[in-house]
């Protein structure tokens, strides 16, 4: 049985100050290259996981976690675009308080499926990700060797799309349910349908 490790990727300043990273080119805290490398040094020593490769998304702060874990973990790495966060256009930078009072049209905890719909200016709208992280999954899955692990660096959204898409919640449900922290591991059985094991762990605690 293959095996999927989802992995957000360490922390940000801009996620200390809750602010919308989108596409930003926002490195690491402190704190968040400490997460990565403790990440790592369990990746690379633990019996329970054997990580065969890892893809990542092509942004700033999931490059740097993919880095840092490799410095405990020799495998292959692979950056793939369709794993990035949700491209936020003007709204880049600002807090999630200012999206929710100042747009609520485009805050999914009060507009719901009409926000989902929504592109803000220069950027995308969550059904747009959902269909880019989905295409993405997918090609993923159909790559897996039958006892393969593979190790996925994302963001919040990303991966909060795929455990809807698993548990075929609609983008909505998903989207609203609570964001993986900052360097945790989502386990993925895949054998004839995937399967969320466990979700949100950071075992090296």
């Amino acid at each position: 049985m293959a095996t999927v490790l989802l992995l957000r990727h360490g922390r940000t300043a801009w996620n200390a100050n809750r602010r919308l990273q989108g596409w930003a080119p926002v490195q690491l805290d402190d704190c968040g290259r400490e997460q990565a490398q403790n990440a790592g040094v369990f990746l690379a020593s633990t019996d329970t996981y054997a990580v065969d490769r890892i893809v990542h998304s092509d942004l700033a702060r999931t490059q740097e976690t993919t880095a840092l874990i490799t410095d405990s973990l020799d495998v292959p790495t692979r950056a793939d675009s369709a794993f990035r966060e949700r491209d936020m256009g003007v709204y880049q930078g600002l807090s999630y308080d200012d999206v929710d009072e100042r747009f609520p049209a485009f805050a999914l905890g009060s507009s719901g499926v009409d926000a989902a719909e929504r592109t803000p200016e220069s950027g995308e709208s969550y059904r747009a990700l959902q269909s880019r992280v989905n295409a993405g999954w997918n090609d993923l899955l159909a790559s897996l060797d039958p006892e393969e692990c593979v190790l996925l660096v994302s963001h919040g959204g990303p991966i909060k799309t795929i455990l809807g898409e698993i548990q075929s919640q609609s983008l909505e449900t998903a989207l609203v349910d609570r964001s993986p922290r900052n360097c945790a591991l989502c386990e993925i059985a895949v054998e004839s349908e995937p399967a969320i094991v466990q979700r949100d762990v950071r075992p090296w605690e």
